[in-house]
């Protein structure tokens, strides 16, 4: 294509309106790209196989998975290794300039994805008015939003599949004629369609259901539909085969490319009933699409079902391969049992948008002939309908995006005279500037500064820490992807049965001035003479260890605390309320008291199994010669990483705590520590043991 066809084409209006759009989208990603550091949950991984990939030599097919997105989407950084300049993060560190050039280069890549999108329209639909605002939709959605920085992103399969969809529609207009260019064609949409499922598995859930549809109608339609069909199916094996032999080679066929794909489905394990996975599927759409937006697209769907209804702006064909396709892909939902909404539907959302613009205009031509009239309708509509996916989810996803990048630039910012150290997503990573064991924090200059992000093992490794932490004001906090509903509809049951959206001690990226925790440390002593509590589960989990001062010496996976049996006390499973009480060796005025529960994620050979946390706790004061007085209560804490009680000033020789846990068979509870942020704990018995290493109490 010459500039001067480039430039014909930009003087239609649907061009040019796509075009204008597409400029704005990455222009509002590239004004924040100085943010954007990554996910680094995913995207690690993916960087992982990057960095394996450019030593070169087999690497570069001994890989089961991602054959196709390394070989092709990822072949400039491969060869000229672009680098931004870049704070150094975790986990790239030394290499986060060249990890971010990556993450750039795929934003301009899910550009090209909504340039083949608005192409792929226009052969659905040829009113394109109809086809912008559905364009608009789509580059406005939050699930766009939400992979568009992503190396791991599901929308880069749509760089082969969406020009193979549009070829076989262009080729469906010509009537499956059987000439050279529709073999051509065909045989190129196979292999196009081949290499979008190695870039991305999950783009099966559109090109097969598609794929059926097209071809049965097209068997009835097309009088050398049987020849063209066999030539799509070589080109697909053209693709396919190679890899499989090529990835046979090196491993096993279970290990293999394809062994590897079916391994995907084998291992899924339906976590839901029926009637569950139903309701859950409702709730997603609702939360992602709102009402308004689900109505119009199902009435654009029963629009399009119907020939009086339908117009003639949509063939009779195309329609049938948008209803047939949606129609295929719902009944796996149903019948698959599972949800991991974005995993699956995003490739649908053209389906949706273009269903739902479809009915607008249907809806309006039917208000008023007067043009005025009808624009402001329809304007309305189009409102109400982008309301909730564009205007309500979509901004929240795009700032979460820049969260932990904006806590690194404003630690790196503020830090003049000393460095930026990161925990505890980055624990395992043996690098000077990631905190693994206690003696590194302690060690930490008041000049320094502390990010936290994604703090998995503040539960269970460092749950003193996590404590001294929550009473500390940050110098800096931004929420990020784990604050937005978005990322956890993609994946709702990997981090247990609940999500991080509440709870900003989990979601946010957090700065600290480590003067400020050194501060806090110098508090006023609080000499605790004795705890005792109404039962334990075993010896190793006496009550005293709520108190303990932990000092972990590795990585968490390398700790046998990873096992979580130790470290925290849990009751016996008699009935509640369970009870623990702390003594003062002289009388203290509280206000506050931090409780941390056990991790959520217990394994299932443990001793309170889907018991895991305490949902009901209140806070009595002791007083010498009087009766306790409750000076806290909360009902429904089971899903609470953390919990801050804050109350009335009260003197006390001592605190009560009072645990309950929700009606079950099982009612052992437990805590992983106690904190009184007003003071310094001093305790009166010997050393309690860390897991892993022997150290020092508190």
């Amino acid at each position: 294509m010459n500039v001067n066809s480039v430039v014909r084409r930009l003087r239609r209006p649907y061009t040019a309106f796509c075009a204008a759009v597409i400029v704005l989208w990455l222009i509002a990603w590239l004004a924040s790209f100085h943010n954007i550091y990554g996910w680094l949950v995913d995207d690690e991984d993916t960087f992982y196989r990057f960095q394996n990939y450019a030593l070169g030599g087999r690497h570069l097919v001994d890989i089961q998975w991602f054959h196709a997105y390394m070989w092709f989407l990822m072949l400039p950084q491969l060869l000229f290794h672009f680098s931004i300049p870049s704070h150094v993060a975790p986990r790239a560190f030394l290499a986060t300039g060249q990890f971010r050039a990556l993450i750039l280069y795929t934003i301009f890549l899910h550009a090209i994805v909504l340039a083949l999108i608005a192409r792929f329209l226009a052969q659905l639909c040829s009113n394109r008015v109809v086809c912008g605002a559905a364009f608009v939709l789509i580059a406005t959605s939050p699930t766009l939003a939400l992979y568009a920085p992503l190396l791991d992103s599901r929308y880069l399969s749509l760089l082969a599949a969406l020009p193979a969809l549009t070829m076989m529609l262009q080729e469906a207009r010509r009537g499956f004629v059987g000439d050279k260019r529709s073999q051509r064609a065909f045989f190129a949409c196979g292999f196009l369609l081949g290499l979008a499922e190695d870039i991305h598995y999950e783009c099966l859930y559109l090109t097969v259901p598609f794929a059926i549809v097209f071809w049965l109608g097209a068997l009835i339609r097309g009088r050398d539909s049987r020849r063209l069909a066999a030539l799509f199916a070589a080109g697909l094996c053209a693709w396919v085969v190679p890899v499989q032999i090529l990835s046979l080679f090196f491993h096993p066929f279970s290990q293999s490319y394809i062994g590897t794909l079916l391994n995907q489905y084998s291992i899924q394990i339906p976590p839901y009933t029926r009637q569950q996975n139903v309701s859950t599927w409702f709730n997603l759409f609702v939360s992602e699409m709102g009402y308004p937006m689900m109505a119009a697209a199902l009435g654009g769907f029963i629009i399009l079902a119907f020939r009086r209804l339908r117009p003639q702006y949509v063939q009779g064909f195309d329609a049938a391969i948008v209803l047939a396709t949606s129609a295929l892909f719902s009944g796996y939902l149903f019948e698959s049992l599972t949800h991991p909404f974005y995993r699956m539907a995003f490739c649908y959302q053209f389906f949706y948008a273009l269903a739902a613009c479809i009915f607008i205009e249907r809806i309006t031509q039917r208000i008023s002939r007067s043009l005025f009239p009808k624009m402001a309708v329809a304007a309305a509509f189009f409102v109400a309908v982008a309301f909730i996916p564009s205007l309500v989810r979509t901004p929240p996803v795009f700032a979460a995006h820049q969260g932990f990048g904006a806590a690194v630039n404003s630690a790196y910012n503020e830090a003049r005279h000393g460095q930026v150290y990161f925990i505890d997503l980055f624990d395992g990573d043996a690098v000077p500037q990631a905190i693994i064991d206690r003696e590194q924090f302690d060690d930490l200059d008041r000049s320094d500064y502390l990010v936290t992000y994604f703090p998995l093992t503040f539960h269970f490794k460092y749950p003193d820490i996590f404590a001294l932490l929550q009473s500390i004001k940050p110098a800096a906090r931004y929420p990020t992807l784990w604050c937005t509903q978005e990322m956890w509809a993609q994946a709702p049951t990997f981090y247990g049965t609940r999500n991080w959206t509440e709870e900003p001690e989990n979601c946010e990226a957090r700065v600290y001035r480590v003067a400020d925790i050194r501060r806090a440390l110098h508090r006023p002593s609080l000499v605790v003479t004795g705890v005792q509590s109404d039962s334990r589960a075993m010896a190793a989990m006496d009550v005293k260890r709520v108190f303990a001062k932990r000092r972990p010496s590795d990585a968490w996976y390398g700790l046998e605390m990873w096992k979580i049996y130790w470290d925290l006390w849990v009751s016996s499973d008699s009935p509640g309320p369970h009870w623990i009480d702390v003594e003062f060796s002289k009388p203290a005025k509280l206000s506050r008291v931090i409780l941390v529960p056990p991790d959520f994620r217990v394994p299932p050979d443990f001793l309170w199994y889907g018991r895991t946390r305490v949902s009901d706790i209140a806070i009595d004061a002791l007083r010498a010669g009087a009766n306790p007085k409750r000076v806290w209560a909360r009902h429904g804490l089971e899903n609470s990483v953390i919990i801050d009680a804050k109350f009335s000033p009260v003197f006390a020789s001592g605190v009560r705590l009072l645990l309950w846990q929700s009606p079950g068979p099982n009612q052992r509870v437990g805590l992983k520590y106690v904190d009184f942020p007003e003071y310094r704990i001093v305790t009166r018995w010997k050393n309690l043991d860390a897991p892993g290493k022997p150290g020092p109490g508190r």
